[in-house]
């Protein structure tokens, strides 16, 4: 007698396959990322100086939030005479001259980039600028674990079947090992923040709190421009409710920082800061896609990894580059549009836009990638059900954004030069492609594609986990 098995049987036996698929890939690449991190680890201790003792970005943010305190007394910014040198706010340290390298004498720090964020950012540190740097990088580095694994947290809440511990430890042992968690933890840098508050704004979205989900959206603008890269999405979903917060938590922030630091502060980074480094600058520390056209321009800058050339993009490339990265951005827009008509697949499509924003930037240091930990961790906590091509994809851009060896490879093995250096350099926005085409396959298969409904686009209502709307 022929042994049938029926169609329950069949897709209880599949479940198992998968999973035990999942965690095999999952396991590798925790373990891959945990042996680079090793690897690299010795690398840098080969190559590291007296200055590389204090973090980089950390005294950036710790003078600012002493100018905070001050109330603008110290000058915020220093932009150059010359604003053709605007890209040199991007890398050069402070004049030693200058009020600002006076203040960083003071308090320890011998040499100190310029201050180029929104100046609302000052605001954010000027409680850790309370107490000694050496305490406040201290606490600054919990704070940073402490967001980074609430993100994770909330990234699972945001499936339907939400968070395990299990799935938690795996994403967050992973995250551990990322390069961008472990340089925006050495340098000090703010991206975490950044991470939270996209991640809370698409949470509080998805419980229909469009009010608090604006908010974060527009702290983060204030604390760093790249969240109003959303606005767009919510426009075209018709999210007037969330759209009217947003503008007012902006302008909110704007006066609290006028407020404390004065209108002039607010006006000299957006007339001559942020039109400066708008255009980016070229050096192999550049992983957008614009980065990549820099570095296929110049590849006579890049002998060793410790050449650290810097050259302006020139205006017709920079031009070239922009609206490389308008048709990125239009084109997403486009394939959200085409797919569905109304708001339900808006979740989906916030979670995949900072992939398609570092893609897109006119700079992606490898610490702003940090970004990709909400995208990653939703993909990765959902492709138990994915293809084996997905995952190997998932698997292979993980690997290539969770480490630098890579570029270590192409600068110092005998086989090493500057095209095998601009290979390592492509490698970032070919793997941010594949995961954002990961992405969309995902979002292809999923409920959230389904056939539009009737309801306006102005009123729909999100259900939650459990069904209650």
């Amino acid at each position: 007698m022929t042994n049938l098995k029926k169609p329950g049987n069949v897709i209880s036996d599949r479940k198992p396959r998968e999973s035990s698929r999942w965690y095999l890939f999952a396991c590798l690449t925790i373990l891959g990322l945990a042996l680079m991190s090793g690897f690299e680890t010795s690398a840098q201790r080969a190559f590291t100086t007296e200055d590389d003792l204090i973090p980089v970005d950390f005294p950036v943010f710790y003078l600012g939030g002493k100018v905070a305190l001050q109330r603008g007394t110290t000058p915020l910014y220093y932009p150059p005479a010359d604003r053709s040198q605007g890209y040199t706010l991007l890398y050069l340290n402070a004049d030693d001259a200058s009020p600002w390298a006076k203040m960083a004498r003071a308090e320890g720090f011998g040499q100190v980039l310029q201050f180029t964020n929104p100046p609302f950012s000052a605001l954010l540190m000027a409680p850790l600028a309370l107490m000694p740097w050496q305490w406040a990088y201290i606490i600054w580095q919990f704070l940073i674990i402490i967001l980074t694994a609430a993100t994770i947290f909330l990234t699972l809440r945001l499936l339907s079947s939400g968070p395990d511990l299990g799935t938690f430890t795996l994403m967050f042992a992973a995250v551990w090992f990322f390069l961008p968690f472990r340089n925006t933890i050495v340098f000090g840098q703010a991206n975490a923040t950044i991470l939270f508050l996209w991640t809370l704004g698409v949470y509080l979205l998805k419980r229909q709190r469009p009010m608090g989900s604006a908010l974060c959206f527009a702290l983060g603008t204030a604390l760093k421009i790249s969240p109003v890269v959303a606005v767009p999405f919510l426009a075209l979903r018709r999210q007037w409710r969330w759209l009217a917060g947003y503008v007012v938590g902006v302008l909110a922030f704007t006066g609290v920082s006028i407020w404390q630091l004065g209108w002039q502060t607010n006006l000299i980074w957006l007339r001559d800061i942020y039109p400066c480094i708008s255009s980016g600058l070229g050096n192999y520390f550049n992983r957008s896609f614009a980065g990549l056209i820099d570095v296929l321009c110049g590849p006579k800058y890049f002998a060793t990894l410790t050449t650290t050339t810097e050259w302006p993009v020139p205006p017709g490339l920079g031009l070239f580059e922009k609206a490389c990265s308008l048709a990125i951005g239009l084109g997403f827009i486009f394939w959200c549009w085409r797919k569905r008509r109304d708001a339900k697949g808006l979740i989906d499509e916030l979670i995949l836009l900072p992939l398609v924003y570092l893609l897109a930037a006119p700079f992606s240091w490898p610490h702003h990638f940090l970004l990709a930990v909400l995208p990653l961790t939703y993909l990765w906590a959902k492709a138990r059900e994915a293809t084996t091509s997905e995952l190997v994809a998932l698997y292979l851009s993980t690997m290539v954004m969770g480490t630098e060896l890579p570029m270590y490879i192409a600068a110092y093995s005998p086989v090493g030069g500057p095209y095998l250096i601009i290979v390592a350099i492509a490698l970032w926005p070919a793997a941010t492609c594949a995961v954002i085409w990961v992405g969309i396959r995902m979002c292809i298969r999923s409920q959230v594609f389904d056939p539009p409904s009737q309801v306006s686009d102005a009123h729909v209502i999100y259900s939650d986990d459990d069904g209650k709307t």
